[in-house]
């Protein structure tokens, strides 16, 4: 069957974008929300989710290819590139640093035209310390360059590069197209993900290089984004493809039979989505760590802002296992009298929770809640419905799969703050009586986000509830609802938003609030975990007055 750089239409790359336009254009969309995201927050969060970003993406492109790094190494190595600090912070493996300090250069030098002595550059910075190799050079000699798995006698070979001797001319030929489809080239590629998609399979099917193609094949395909986009993309698309190693495997070895790829800019638009949805995360989740350690920077030692920051590293998906008085003394370098005191402390200040009971306790950091109002049964169910014939149309998105729910506000709590936040809800729902409030159009927001809205006299309602539920709640909340909702969709393109318009049935829902419930975020999703019910009897539109304002 032969190899796509066999065939005679090879590097003549044949495709159809028929089946992926709506969600290119959903990447197009969120690149900008981000964007706007990351201009509307202070420069220290900005700079931490820059900072994280490079980390992961540092530590997950070299894994893909069995090159582990501790974290430590490759935050230095990060520093010290940035000029982060007074002082050199200390690497133990110097691979770190020279993965760190391509993927800066790449970043920081995005727009610059791509030539072989720059390719050839990047391969110095990325084995500058390597032995036994031939740096900064095409591969030589007669061995063929194949892409192998299995055991010793049981090599499977998925993919064969070109013979050494034709590199040189299908890489000059490589960094023409290259140069050639940027933006305002003569033979430009509009899309993104399309350039970096080609990009990547071309480099990685060539396989130039003794060692290191992964790597930079991916680099590359950021400069491509970076590029036709005209700024730095903040993703991180080997966290994504670490994730799935299979996938992309089994993607590149089909896309590498022949030269029609439309399957492959299918994965490949899929994942780059992916990466730029965990980005959106990281700027979520970086954003309460900011506020986290405005709360407490001042309060802690030095031995538990360590052990702390150290939790926070562990992204979105928390710390694995909890906190530990063995994992603390480990990573505080004290003693287990401290490390007992240390912790003690933390559980007094309400910046640890307890996990699990005796011998095996554990502790981890104050979780996320969020307070919500919940429609009747039949509602949600309803609202299910439409999110399930839109997901069916356009795919997974926001909070798809979400119950329908009106967000009040979110907050962080230990468990002695969550008792006082219970303790609010429970006061404030004894004060209260069953209200009814009706949902009846359907609207959109600038940011992207699909809701059903309240009429006018449930929208009085519901915002006078809330704000006497703001006013009740003793627990600093880092996130205010402004007008009460029912959430669709979030983070939709604006071609998504209109076809859920053309889609979608008219809606009014009527249903009865009878009480405030509370919910607390488990990896990347809230959970109904306590429900505080109000007084059984109903009230009228002209009682409304008896909300605690």
């Amino acid at each position: 069957m032969g190899y796509n750089w066999e065939k005679k239409d090879w590097p003549n790359f044949s495709y159809s974008i028929a089946g992926i336009e709506q969600q290119l254009y959903q990447f197009t969309e969120m690149i900008g929300e981000v964007t706007g995201v990351l201009k509307s927050l202070p420069d220290s969060v900005r700079e931490e989710t820059k900072y994280e970003m490079l980390i992961s993406e540092a530590i997950k492109t070299s894994e893909i290819e069995g090159e582990f790094f501790s974290r430590e190494d490759v935050m230095s190595s990060v520093k010290n590139n940035l000029g982060l600090g007074e002082k050199m912070w200390f690497v133990r493996d110097k691979r770190a640093s020279a993965i760190t300090d391509l993927l800066i250069h790449v970043k920081h030098n995005f727009q610059d035209e791509l030539s072989v002595a720059e390719l050839w550059n990047w391969h110095e910075i990325l084995f500058r310390d390597a032995k036994g190799l031939r740096i900064g050079v095409w591969r030589e000699g007669t061995s063929p360059m194949q892409v192998v798995s299995g055991a010793i006698g049981k090599e499977e070979v998925h993919f064969e590069a070109p013979d050494s001797k034709k590199v040189p001319a299908e890489m000059k030929q490589f960094v023409a197209w290259f140069n050639d489809t940027a933006p305002n080239k003569r033979k430009v590629i509009i899309d993104p993900i399309v350039r970096a998609a080609i990009a990547h399979l071309y480099f990685e099917s060539i396989h130039p290089f003794e060692d290191g193609n992964g790597r930079i094949g991916r680099a590359l395909a950021e400069k491509a984004l970076s590029q036709t986009l005209g700024r730095p993309v903040l993703l991180s698309l080997s966290k994504s493809i670490e994730a799935n190693k299979t996938a992309y495997y089994n993607a590149l070895k089909e896309a590498q039979q022949k030269n029609e790829i439309s399957n492959w800019l299918s994965y490949f638009t899929t994942l780059t989505l992916n990466a730029q949805r965990e980005a959106q995360e990281l700027i979520d989740f970086t954003l309460r760590k900011t506020i986290f350690f405005d709360d407490f920077r001042y309060r802690l030692n030095d031995r538990q802002l360590k052990v702390v920051k150290r939790m926070f590293e562990a992204g979105p998906t928390g710390f694995e296992g909890g906190m530990t008085a063995k994992k603390y003394m480990g990573i505080a370098k004290t003693s287990k009298a401290t490390a007992t005191r240390d912790l003690q402390e933390l559980l007094d200040l309400d910046v640890f929770s307890y996990i699990g009971e005796s011998r095996a306790m554990k502790y981890d950091i104050r979780a996320v809640y969020a307070i919500a109002f919940y429609p009747s049964t039949e509602v949600i169910k309803e609202v299910g419905e439409l999110k399930k014939t839109l997901k069916n149309k356009i795919g997974n998105y926001g909070s798809c799969d979400a119950e329908a729910h009106i967000t009040i506000s979110q907050l962080f709590a230990s468990d002695r703050e969550l008792d006082a936040v219970k303790n609010c809800l429970r006061n404030w729902s004894a004060n209260q009586k069953p209200f009814e409030v009706r949902f009846n159009e359907i609207k959109k927001y600038d940011n992207g986000t699909l809701f059903i809205a309240p009429d006018e006299h449930s929208t009085a309602v519901l915002s006078a509830c809330m704000k006497s539920v703001h006013k009740n709640i003793t627990i600093r909340e880092f996130y205010h609802t402004k007008v009460p909702h029912m959430s669709i969709g979030r983070k939709l393109s604006a071609e998504h938003i209109q076809t859920a318009f053309n889609m979608l049935p008219n809606v009014d829902f009527t249903f009865r609030c009878d009480c405030i419930s509370l919910r607390k975020l488990k990896g990347k999703f809230f959970e109904r975990i306590e429900d505080f019910v109000f007084l059984d009897q109903p009230i009228h539109e002209q009682e409304t007055q008896l909300f605690n304002l």
